[in-house]
């Protein structure tokens, strides 16, 4: 069975994708489907089991660990 995954990728977030990626691809064969910017299209254009939707994205001041609601804000509307 391949388990279909959905996410969304930045410049800021490509490091933890790709570690995501790979644990899980340990254990279950994936298609993943990934909202992206430019700079992780470009990264992930080589993975035959990625399908990439690029968008435009402005994370340099998104955090959704942050306390400042501003920056809680910022990435939700990348994820949304």
């Amino acid at each position: 069975m391949i388990l279909p995954v959905a996410s969304v990728v930045t410049k800021n977030s490509l490091k933890e994708f790709l570690l995501c990626k790979f644990s899980l691809e340990l254990f279950h064969d994936c298609k993943w489907y990934v909202c992206c910017d430019v700079e992780c299209h470009t990264a992930l254009a080589g993975f035959p089991n990625v399908v990439l939707f690029e968008v435009a994205v402005d994370d340099r001041c998104s955090d959704h660990n942050s306390a400042a609601e501003k920056e809680r804000d910022a990435f939700l509307k990348i994820i949304l």
